[in-house]
């Protein structure tokens, strides 16, 4: 019983003796201070007007006004994608981008359809079957396009 009102007499002594030390200089560390934000400019990238989309970590992919697909980057710097080396032939211009998920896309292009991953324009299995013009749309489902 002794032992634990010794232990609170203590424990308060800590608390008050504390209090005083935690300034500098006499000041409230709580006391809010001036700030001024620092906005930076960065250049515009030329992008066409044609169904593109973001990504989460602040960029996205979409067509420039030459037709290539493009990587923006959140700092607005623009990174182009190039046909994988296994295509069978070239992708011609682009035309629409849509949203695949986990860091995919399908592009829409003059020679068809092509998958845009890790900074190429892959040819799939199945791209002669879809018309890369004539491709508006993507439907997705809850697991996915």
């Amino acid at each position: 019983m002794i032992r634990s009102r010794v232990v609170g007499a203590l424990a308060v002594a800590a608390l008050v003796g504390c209090g005083a030390q935690g300034t500098v200089e006499g000041k409230n560390p709580f006391t809010a201070t001036p700030f001024t934000a620092v906005v930076t400019a960065s250049s515009a990238a030329a992008l066409a007007a044609t169904p593109a989309f973001a990504d989460e970590r602040g960029g996205g992919l979409f067509v420039d006004p030459s037709g290539a697909v493009v990587r923006l980057r959140a700092d607005g710097s623009t990174a182009a994608l190039e046909a994988h080396p296994g295509n069978p032939g070239p992708t011609g211009k682009a035309l629409r981008v849509f949203p695949l998920g986990g860091g995919s896309a399908l592009v829409a292009a003059e020679q068809g359809g092509f998958l845009a991953e890790s900074g190429w324009l892959i040819a799939p299995a199945w791209r002669d079957a879809l018309d890369g013009p004539g491709l508006h749309f993507v439907a997705a489902s809850p697991s996915g396009p």
